[in-house]
């Protein structure tokens, strides 16, 4: 049986109040050093906290593993028992994933409210190049960023809004999903006003928070006011599409123009394992229901178009920039091929995130030789959420398709859409879930999409196992369970019904 470390959010969230007891406030009683004394000082935590976001495994280097719980990706080697999800083993004592994201969100959330505490006691005649709103406003997005993916995944959850003065303090009972949507959303208001604005430049600035806004707004079907936000990303002028959709997530030099929030790495000072973990490890390979899910390049289903479609010619263009196929030969330097990990779903291996200029041995089979960015937040995101919550409001014209998910096909050369006026409503959200899933591939964002549309459980039901399990779906695993030694840290808490 595979066996996993758990480590919970009240472990967390004392290793973070330690830590910054130490660093920050070694003497016993209050005092001057207590605060920071200088802006350095503050920039060097604010910089901290964004390294605690990338430091995440689950959101760098193995962020391929949300989507290897779907339809779109088969996890061959469930290193952190992403197949117990979908399979259906969730129970209380489930770990990996499960219990993974919850420490890893709660670690971020108490570096952000320990950043808040310490920025607010600072004196004010220390900042120059940020106000003291700034600086704060990083934390709120961040605060707000994990908690919306924890009610995404476990529902009410214990909201920590300061800093905690003592262990007992983490102690408590969690507030209900709604209360913490209207707290994320109100610092995500403080964070909007304050924050820079301008294209990404490596930290979170309006555009930033005015995505993840829309985006809680659109996963709790806040329809209008999700279009409304976001429209204010895209008339902000400050982002449009990257030139070319597969170097965007392997080549160097972030940011480019589509970048709203990513994670930034540099070899050997600070990298991740993702390009071993795809080759040598084989870790997350497209399933073929993914692969046959591409339409033609001609827009439509390989049953009704006029293209040649054997040997998968003539799919959508995103498909060769995606997934590589069985009989495609990656060469090193010196021109012989690279071995790759046996795939076990027909020889179909992962393109996407593959810098081709990782072309040796070493750079594809040594661990934590990654250096390329992963991105959390993108323009063409936002283009699809807006087309999304126009359409849940009865306003997705030929026009607002011209200008999300045609812009978007058209980077590609992918046919565009030209019969909006005489599509039905199911037709108009097949083709959104559609391009949802093909054009944000491997990303993460599918994995909640299907359970924000319910379609989770059925869709799993639906696949082919590799290893000819059978997956269980109950209604209960909507929400993940809060794990056993969770329950004894934190005894106000209370489990999620089903567990």
């Amino acid at each position: 049986m595979k066996k996993y470390r758990i480590i919970t959010g009240v472990i967390a969230l004392m290793t973070l109040y330690s830590c910054a007891d130490m660093d920050l406030a070694p003497n016993d009683s209050a005092s001057s050093e207590t605060y920071f004394r200088s802006e350095a000082e503050i920039q060097h935590a604010r910089i901290g906290m964004y390294h605690s976001h990338a430091t995440n495994n689950l959101f760098n280097g193995r962020v391929t593993e949300w989507d290897g719980m779907t339809d779109q990706l088969y996890d061959s080697k469930n290193f952190d028992g992403e197949n117990e999800v979908f399979r259906g083993s969730l129970n209380s004592s489930t770990g990996g994933i499960v219990t993974g994201f919850y420490s890893n969100a709660y670690k971020v959330i108490a570096t952000a409210n320990d950043l808040v505490k310490y920025v607010e006691a600072t004196d004010d005649a220390l900042f120059s190049n940020r106000t003291k709103a700034q600086y704060i406003a990083d934390a709120q997005f961040f605060k707000a960023y994990y908690y919306f993916y924890l009610t995404e995944l476990y529902g009410g959850v214990p909201l920590y809004k300061e800093a905690l003065k003592d262990i007992e303090s983490s102690k408590i009972k969690q507030s209900g999903k709604a209360e913490i949507l209207e707290y994320i959303l109100k610092e995500l208001d403080q964070a909007i006003a304050a924050l820079e604005d301008g294209p990404y430049q490596g930290y979170a600035n309006k555009g930033s928070a005015r995505t993840l806004k829309g985006k809680i707004l659109l996963h709790n079907e806040r329809w209008d006011e999700a279009a409304s936000v976001l429209e204010a990303v895209i008339s902000s002028g400050h982002y449009q599409l990257a030139p070319k959709y597969d170097e965007m997530f392997w080549k160097k030099g972030q940011p480019n123009s589509e970048i709203i929030l990513a994670s930034e790495f540099k070899y050997p000072e600070f990298a991740h394992s993702m390009s071993r973990e795809l080759v040598h490890s084989a870790m997350s390979v497209p399933r073929q229901e993914f692969v046959d899910s591409y339409l033609m390049s001609d827009g439509k289903p390989v049953s009704e178009s006029a293209l040649t479609s054997s040997d998968y010619q003539n799919r959508d263009p995103r498909f060769y920039m995606t997934v590589r196929l069985p009989e495609e030969i990656w060469y090193d330097s010196e021109g012989a091929p690279v071995s790759w990990e046996p795939s076990l779903t027909g020889g179909y291996y992962m393109k996407k995130f593959l810098d081709p200029a990782l072309n040796t041995m070493t750079d594809l089979h040594i661990n934590g030789t990654s250096e390329q960015g992963i991105i959390h937040l993108r323009y063409a995101d936002v283009l699809l959420m807006y087309a999304e919550a126009k359409f849940r409001t009865g306003g997705l014209t030929q026009g607002v398709v011209d200008n999300t998910i045609n812009l978007i096909r058209s980077r590609v050369g992918m046919a565009t859409v030209t019969n909006v006026a005489t599509m039905t409503d199911a037709e108009k959200l097949s083709l959104i879930k559609y391009e949802r899933s093909i054009e944000l591939a491997f990303e993460r964002h599918h994995f909640f999409d299907l359970r924000r549309w319910n379609e989770y459980g059925s869709t799993i039901l639906s696949l082919t196992d590799p290893l000819g399990l059978a997956s269980v779906w109950k209604d209960h695993f909507r929400l993940w369970p809060f794990n056993d030694s969770e329950l004894i840290l934190n005894p106000n808490l209370d489990q999620n019904p089903g567990y």
